[in-house]
């Protein structure tokens, strides 16, 4: 049996040239773009992530020096230092985070009836008349990210920014430690 060849010839044919050329000319732009945009978006969650694990480390840090070594007369200005510190020794994409002392607000955790959770900085912590008001520090931190598009062809485009925040709770009672919470409700002044 004989396959029968026919010549790439003829009218059919010169109409159908260059029609892969025009297919590749126009989606390998779009697929870069597409690729660039995955990319920014993969950019900035990572830079989210380690902003959200510097802020812990320094909510943690804080409320346990706040509670464990009190200082007079401010009593935060101690913790707020070595938050700071905490903070400053992690990164967002390489850049340490260098957060100011306005990013740190102390108060209390309280559970309200309906059983939300609320940090509440406009009231201070006191295991002693209230054992279900504990001590808890928020911190919140905005970070500018470079993404691709940052410096594109010659030209700086606005960096992406990430906003983050944590909250730390050192419970009343003996032998307790310094954890992370979900706060439904956040008052701040």
């Amino acid at each position: 049996m004989r396959r029968v060849v026919r010549p790439r010839s003829g009218r059919a044919y010169r109409s159908r040239r260059g029609i892969a050329t025009f297919w590749l000319l126009l989606f390998v732009p779009v697929f870069l773009v597409l690729l660039g945009l995955v990319v920014n978006v993969a950019n900035l969650w990572l830079a989210r992530v380690e902003l959200e694990n510097a802020l812990e480390s320094a909510a943690l840090a804080a409320v346990k020096e706040w509670v464990e070594n009190p200082s007079t007369p401010d009593p935060t200005t101690g913790p707020r230092a070595v938050g700071i510190a905490y903070a400053a020794a992690n990164t967002v994409r390489g850049q340490p985070v260098s957060l100011p002392s306005g990013a740190f607000f102390f108060g209390a955790v309280y559970q309200e009836a309906s059983g939300c959770m609320v940090f509440d900085a406009t009231i201070s912590p006191d295991c002693n008349a209230d054992p279900q008001r504990h001590s808890a520090v928020l911190v919140q931190a905005v970070v500018p990210v470079a993404t691709l598009w940052s410096n594109l062809l010659g030209h700086n485009f606005a960096a992406g920014h990430v906003t983050a925040f944590a909250i730390a709770v050192y419970p009343c009672g003996p032998n307790q430690q310094p954890k992370l919470i979900w706060a439904n409700r956040v008052i701040t002044p």
